[in-house]
């Protein structure tokens, strides 16, 4: 990712569900979440310190009633008081590598995977290991 503004945020996807990054005033960001379901919409700004420069594997599940947030295949974060129900449709795309106000980022996305499905915590870690870094 290239250098920008203190505490600028970066969106990964945009919609009823984000994945983004807010720069820090070092080598470190922050990585952070939201989403919209029918019961709530919630945003985590800290959940994880991310390196620049360093290769991760992520992982964001919601099963309609805990979501869970895996990095390099450890779980991070898991709430079950956030939120129920479906996650709400925007009928807005996908968006991966800028954030809604078409700003782009530098950064190197490789397998990135939609499911229809939360994944279970094992099947994270037979994804995790078929890293090849």
């Amino acid at each position: 990712m290239s250098a920008s503004t203190a505490n600028e945020t970066h969106t990964v996807t945009i919609g009823s569900w984000d994945i983004f990054l807010k720069n820090g005033e070092t080598q470190e960001q922050r990585l952070g979440a939201t989403i919209v379901t029918s019961h709530a919409n919630k945003t985590w700004d800290d959940i994880a310190v991310i390196r620049r420069y360093h290769w991760y594997h992520l992982a964001m599940t919601y099963d309609g009633q805990t979501i869970n947030f895996y990095l390099n295949n450890h779980l991070v974060l898991s709430d079950s008081q956030c939120c129920h129900g479906d996650i709400v449709s925007t009928n807005t795309d996908v968006v991966i590598g800028r954030n809604y106000n078409e700003v782009s980022f530098e950064v190197h996305i490789d397998e990135l995977k939609l499911f229809k499905k939360a994944l279970t915590a094992r099947e994270i870690t037979k994804l995790y290991q078929l890293k090849v870094v």
